[in-house]
């Protein structure tokens, strides 16, 4: 069978051994609606303490979004913490799990 003969997973040869999915996956892009708390100096940014903002396709993890929301509207450096709903998410919640 074609999977007997297939190379060690982790190789390119494993890889180009697959065959090609008759389907295509689609991935929505995620956007997350924003509320800093009034305790956080958004300083020139401070008319988007609400604001919706797309999530780069790169971030995987609470703790991207995280570190990207620190960089994007130049935050200080104190620890953030994302909330959903009321609840507080860990930095290791996948954002797939978590927004909708």
């Amino acid at each position: 069978s074609p999977l007997a003969r297939a190379a060690p997973r982790n190789s390119k040869a494993a890889l180009a051994a697959l065959p090609a999915a008759p389907w295509t996956l689609a991935v929505r892009p995620l956007r997350v609606h924003l509320e800093f708390d009034c305790a956080i100096d958004l300083g020139e940014h401070k008319e988007l303490r609400r604001s919706v903002l797309l999530v780069p396709s790169d971030l995987n993890i609470v703790g991207d979004l995280l570190h990207h929301l620190h960089q994007r509207f130049s935050l200080p450096r104190q620890p953030l913490t994302f909330s959903v709903d009321g609840f507080a998410l860990f930095p290791a919640h996948r954002l797939a799990d978590v927004l909708r």
